[in-house]
């Protein structure tokens, strides 16, 4: 996908901007770069994995309260509760939040089990 931007962007600088070839290279490589920089900043998503999507908020489908674990090594779990929105597929807006004040007017509980640790 990076690829085939990248080469349409070249291609309308050329045809609509009389872009020379280096000054298409230059561009190209910029928007390569941005691209992965804001591909690691806004979905890389590290190891963290969803066990439970516990509340759903009642005015946005795309916001949940997600309770997930990490395993940094062996026998350990680090775990933490996260507000997600859902900006577009694949890319997700993520805070901690304190699962204990959880406003009942804003949010539903749904307790779904997703388990992508795949613990028993």
């Amino acid at each position: 996908m990076v690829v085939a931007l990248a080469a349409a962007a070249v291609y309308v600088g050329k045809v609509f901007f009389r872009w020379s070839i280096t000054t298409a290279v230059i561009f190209t490589v910029v928007l390569i770069i941005t691209m992965i920089v804001l591909k690691l900043l806004f979905i890389w998503r590290g190891d963290w994995k969803t066990q439970t999507i516990e509340y759903q908020n009642i005015h946005s489908s795309n916001r949940v309260i997600e309770y997930q674990m990490m395993n940094p090594g062996p026998g350990s779990y680090r775990q933490r509760h996260v507000d997600k929105i859902r900006i577009l597929p694949g890319i997700s807006w993520i805070k901690e939040v304190d699962n204990k004040n959880i406003d009942s007017e804003n949010w539903k509980k749904v307790d779904i089990e997703v388990n992508e640790l795949e613990l028993k």
